[in-house]
């Protein structure tokens, strides 16, 4: 087909700025045709019917061109490995989840002895079914 349109690492500055677009996109997406509260997370949902139907169409061109420029400059999709996605993920979580136990609250103050007891671990249960992944 010729010489390349693109040097490799010109290729992939747009690989990777188009990835990151696309996940963003597929990410608003999600969170416009789905619930998204959780626990401790909970989006009030302030946008007017109109305004997310809006999104949703303005976001299929913007795919449909994240498709087009990967067919022009000939971008090949990276698989990735769901298993090592979800255990970076959930290792990630489970490093945070220490800075919560009590040792580690201490640099923000005193822990209260009689609260000590009640401070958040995440149980041996759990976390070793997490590590199986």
């Amino acid at each position: 087909m010729g010489s390349p349109l693109l040097n490799p690492y010109q290729k992939n500055s747009i690989q990777t700025t188009l990835r990151r677009l696309e996940r963003s996109l597929r990410i608003i997406l999600s969170a416009l045709t789905q619930a998204q509260n959780g626990v401790l997370q909970k989006f009030d949902d302030d946008l007017e019917a109109n305004k997310k139907e809006a999104l949703k169409q303005g976001i299929t061109p913007m795919l449909d061109l994240i498709q087009l420029l990967s067919v022009r400059f000939e971008l090949i999709p990276e698989p990735q490995s769901l298993r090592q996605t979800i255990a970076s993920l959930l290792s990630s979580s489970m490093a945070e989840l220490a800075d919560i136990r009590t040792a580690s609250l201490t640099r923000y103050g005193q822990v209260e002895r009689k609260r000590k007891s009640i401070m958040v671990t995440v149980p041996a249960k759990p976390r070793s079914r997490l590590k199986t992944i």
